[in-house]
């Protein structure tokens, strides 16, 4: 059977100090998942950032962050988002596919059983499922992404759960260092190997195989 890797990555990986997203780490990042699959793995995604990348696209500082806002932000900052990951996955030959949740998306049995088939068929065909929040319709309905892939990671029945982060935090991201530490406890004592790995760190996905 493949093996099954979940690697959230946070905003503060994929954006610069300057607060534009950062095309030559995902294009790193990108190739350490190539890296990956060539050598068996199954790969899922979880992609923090689209409220940002919404947030600069629509209005760089014009209109307050409520939570209405944010919502919209979401709409714009994920097609933009899901854009450039396909332009930059696609120089190292990989596929992605979007898939946006809810709350009630992974509680719903039909849906979460048509959620784990398209998965299934994704990895199986070499394409690379990428999951993130569907803010536009609850915004934050999981406690961020570390929670969400966390979920993910018990509804697959991944063999490991790897979480790049920076500790920088984001202003429109949720889930400090107490919610990492809680994703790591439950899926480490369900036997899922979870560690958070610093993703600006050249060749942080292939040293964490070695």
């Amino acid at each position: 059977m493949v093996k099954i890797v979940v690697i959230k990555i946070g905003s503060s990986v994929i954006f610069t100090r300057r607060g534009k997203l950062d095309e030559f780490r995902l294009s790193h990042l990108a190739g350490g998942i190539s890296d990956l699959i060539q050598k068996g793995f199954g790969i899922l995604l979880v992609v923090s950032g689209a409220v940002y990348c919404g947030y600069e696209n629509m209005c760089q500082g014009k209109i307050n962050i409520s939570q209405e806002n944010r919502q919209a932000f979401a709409g714009v900052g994920q097609a933009y988002l899901t854009a450039q990951l396909v332009n930059i996955f696609q120089k190292k030959n990989l596929k992605i596919a979007q898939i946006l949740v809810t709350n009630n998306d992974l509680a719903d049995r039909n849906k979460l059983i048509s959620i784990k088939k398209t998965v299934e068929i994704n990895i199986n065909t070499g394409i690379i499922p990428v999951f993130n929040e569907n803010d536009v319709v609850e915004l934050n309905g999981f406690g961020g992404n570390d929670l969400l892939a966390g979920r993910l990671s018990k509804i697959i029945k991944a063999n490991s759960l790897w979480i790049l982060s920076t500790w920088e935090g984001s202003t429109f991201g949720i889930g400090g260092k107490a919610t990492k530490d809680e994703v790591i406890q439950k899926l480490n004592s369900q036997g899922i190997k979870t560690v958070i790995l610093n993703g600006k760190i050249k060749n942080v996905l292939s040293k964490n195989i070695l």
